[in-house]
C-alpha cells in the first residue's frame, strides 16, 4: 500500500529481530546492509553471505548475549531457470502474505480490499518488475509452496515479470525440495529465477528497496542495485 502511494520503502531488517540483535551486536552482513543506506550511495551489489544462522528457538530474556548458531554457506546463489541479464524495478515480499491477499485464505475480505484500492500492479506494471519472493518462518511444505506459486502462475505474473529472485529458506528447511518445486512450476516459462538470496525470514538479511532499479545477471549470479539520491527526513 505504501508502494502504491509512491513512498520509497525497504524490505529488510526489522527492529526487534535484527537491529536489536540479542547477541552483543548486529550480525555483520545485516549491519553492513543497514549502514549502506546512511552513505547515500548511488548503487551497490547484493552479494551472497559467506554464512547463515539458525533461527532462535526463543527471543526471551534468557537469549540476551547468546550467539546464534552459525553455518557456512555451501551453495551461494543458484540459477534455477532461464539465463541472461535483465533490468527491472524490484517488487515482492513474503510469498504466504501475498498468496493470502490473492485468495483470502487468512482474511476473507482481503482480496476485495486489494482489488478496491488497486494495490497490486497492473499487467503493464508487472512487465517492469523483477519479482522477489521468500517463505516465512512457517516453512511451507513443498506441496504448499507449489500451490502458492501456481496462484502466481495462473495469474500470468511469472510470464509478465522480467525476472525472479528467491530468498533462502529459513534454517535451509526444504532447501532442495523448494528448488525442485520452482523448476517444476517454471518448466514451461522462460522467466529466469535466482535462488538462495539473503533476504526475508532467513538470517542474515540484505535490504531490498521497492521500485529500485535492479540488474540481475543470471549467468554470473550477480545482483546490482541502482538507487536514486534520497534525503533522510527528520
Amino acid at each position: 500500500m505504501f508502494n502504491k502511494l509512491g513512498l520509497s520503502t525497504f524490505y529488510g531488517p526489522c527492529l526487534l529481530v535484527d537491529i536489536a540483535e540479542l547477541d552483543s551486536e548486529m550480525l555483520p552482513y545485516t549491519k553492513a546492509a543497514f549502514e549502506q543506506f546512511f552513505r547515500n550511495d548511488s548503487g551497490y551489489e547484493i552479494v551472497s553471505s559467506p554464512v547463515w544462522y539458525s533461527d532462535r528457538k526463543s527471543y526471551g530474556v534468557e537469549e540476551v548475549g547468546v550467539p546464534r548458531e552459525v553455518h557456512s554457506e555451501l551453495h551461494g546463489y543458484e540459477t534455477l531457470n532461464g539465463s541472461g541479464i535483465v533490468t527491472g524495478k524490484l517488487y515482492g515480499g513474503c510469498l504466504e502474505s501475498i498468496y493470502d491477499a490473492f485468495t483470502g485464505t487468512r482474511f476473507e475480505d482481503e482480496p476485495s480490499v486489494y482489488e478496491k484500492y488497486n494495490i497490486f500492479p497492473t499487467n503493464e506494471e508487472w512487465k517492469e518488475k523483477i519479482l522477489f519472493l521468500e517463505t516465512s518462518e512457517l516453512s511451507a511444505t513443498p506441496e504448499e509452496l507449489e500451490k502458492m506459486l501456481m496462484e502466481f502462475k495462473n495469474r500470468n505474473i511469472f510470464n509478465l515479470v522480467r525476472g525472479v529472485i528467491v530468498g533462502k529458506p529459513i534454517d535451509e528447511k526444504y532447501y532442495e525440495e523448494y528448488k525442485d518445486v520452482y523448476r517444476k512450476v517454471f518448466a514451461d516459462i522462460n522467466t529466469p529465477v535466482l535462488y538462495n538470496v539473503n533476504f526475508g525470514h532467513s538470517v542474515p538479511r540484505c535490504i531490498i528497496p521497492y521500485d529500485a532499479e535492479a540488474t540481475i545477471d543470471y549467468d554470473n549470479k550477480k545482483i546490482a542495485i541502482r538507487l536514486g539520491k534520497f534525503n533522510l527526513v527528520t
